[in-house]
């Protein structure tokens, strides 16, 4: 048997962000489109990224995006979203996590990240 691997989404599995997906959404949006956009109204927990702005901009601008606005729309998203995090009062890694992560490495099983961004 090869090597095992476990992959992990961040945000609400390991950390809480404190909101700042919600705001780099709101930010790109209103960056780009100069619309209010509150992915809240329009998506789900659990979601990945490109739903959200697939589905966000549908419920605000009322058409789906070309492949070109989706593009726009996530690299404006994303590069708030780096800046954000690291500003944002409500960020926190959640009870246990490190904790799993070492006993999850000590035994040997490779560790990833699979961001919502997939």
């Amino acid at each position: 048997m090869g090597p095992l691997a476990v992959l992990f989404d961040i945000d609400e599995t390991l950390v809480h962000t404190g909101g700042s997906g919600a705001r780099s959404w709101a930010w790109a949006f209103e960056q780009l489109h100069g619309v209010a956009a509150d992915i809240g109204q329009h998506t789900s927990a659990g979601e990945t990224d490109p739903q959200v702005g697939r589905k966000t901009f549908r419920g605000v601008l009322g058409r789906d995006a070309s492949a070109d606005e989706m593009d726009r729309l996530f690299a404006a998203y994303l590069s708030h979203l780096a800046d954000d995090v690291w500003r944002s009062d409500g960020y926190r890694v959640l009870d246990g996590a490190e904790e799993v992560l070492r006993r999850i490495a000590d035994a040997g099983v490779i560790l990833g990240l699979t961001p919502g961004a997939m």
